[in-house]
């Protein structure tokens, strides 16, 4: 894919599309820019804005030192309180309904969704796609959809706990999707694309804490130059991509899969593991207490040398 426009022209045809939206055009926006951001929004959605409005540098800023070369351009965010609104705002018609968020690198353009019903933050959702409009507006080719979404989910750290779980639960019954796979699309079911969200953020975690992060900012600088993840993966890590999968594979089974983890995780882990073993115990004494209780008290016995 060749680099999205980079200035007016994108801007401009994010306006032309949200011109044909009757649901936006009776109500106007208010407008909040930032240096690198600006926030669309209605009254109501203040507070949310200026949280991320005030949030913003510091996301970027956290995202440009993986991302290389990092879009100087603005990025416009919309902020939708429905679905009938996140739904009117997506340009191209895409019909997005079961996201957080979407992003359209190539328009410059976000759309997040306020609704108590979406599990992920709104800051965790902005983080999310911010990376996607950084990413492909870094690279030449683009990348193939497991790289994008584990990179947006390791930068935004999003709820990597259930996504080790749902891959753990799926090695378990030999399931796990093959990147090659999710390279071809992300799978339409509910199930499989949380497994197929799950494996991208878990494999792009396990690279990063086995190769290093300045490994994976070169893979994006030599996606930046034209060449393909394929090809620049085993330059910088001394592996092929195919011989990596394999390896990461294998650590889901045992106890292997620790190595997979960064130290943040192994300490979750660990705590996880004393609080349940600690309710187990809890749970214990007290089944034998009530046991205790509940039983009629033992008679005095009487020791005799022999019959009576």
């Amino acid at each position: 894919m060749g680099r999205p426009p980079r200035s007016g022209p994108a801007l401009c045809a994010v306006m032309l599309l949200l011109s044909a939206h009757p649901l936006l055009a009776a109500e106007p926006w208010i407008v909040k820019d930032g240096e690198h951001v600006r926030f669309q929004y209605h009254e109501g959605q203040e507070a949310v804005v200026d949280r991320l409005l005030a949030a913003a540098p510091a996301v970027r800023d956290r995202q440009c030192r993986l991302i290389s070369p990092c879009f100087d351009g603005r990025t416009t965010v919309q902020v939708a309180a429905s679905e009938e609104e996140f739904l009117a705002l997506q340009p191209y018609r895409s019909h997005i309904d079961w996201a957080s968020g979407v992003a359209y690198e190539e328009l410059g353009l976000i759309v997040l969704r306020v609704d108590q019903q979406i599990l992920l933050t709104i800051e965790e959702t902005f983080e999310h796609e911010l990376s996607h409009v950084l990413l492909l507006n870094a690279v030449k080719m683009r990348p193939p959809r497991w790289f994008i979404e584990g990179i947006a989910i390791l930068l935004a750290d999003q709820d990597l706990v259930s996504r080790f779980e749902a891959v753990a639960a799926a090695s378990v019954s030999d399931s796990t999707l093959r990147l090659a796979d999710m390279d071809r699309g992300f799978p339409g079911a509910p199930k499989l694309r949380e497994l197929a969200y799950a494996q991208s953020g878990l494999f792009v975690a396990y690279l990063d804490n086995r190769f290093g992060r300045q490994s994976l900012s070169e893979l994006i600088i030599a996606m930046s130059y034209g060449m393909s993840i394929e090809s620049a993966f085993p330059r910088i890590t001394g592996l092929t991509l195919a011989a990596a999968e394999e390896q990461w594979r294998k650590t889901l089974s045992g106890f292997g899969w620790v190595l997979g983890l960064t130290s943040d995780w192994i300490v979750w882990l660990v705590a996880t593991l004393l609080m349940v073993a600690a309710a187990v115990l809890v749970r214990v004494r007290m089944r034998r207490r009530k046991k205790r209780m509940n039983e009629p008290e033992e008679p005095d016995w009487e020791y005799r040398d022999g019959p009576g």
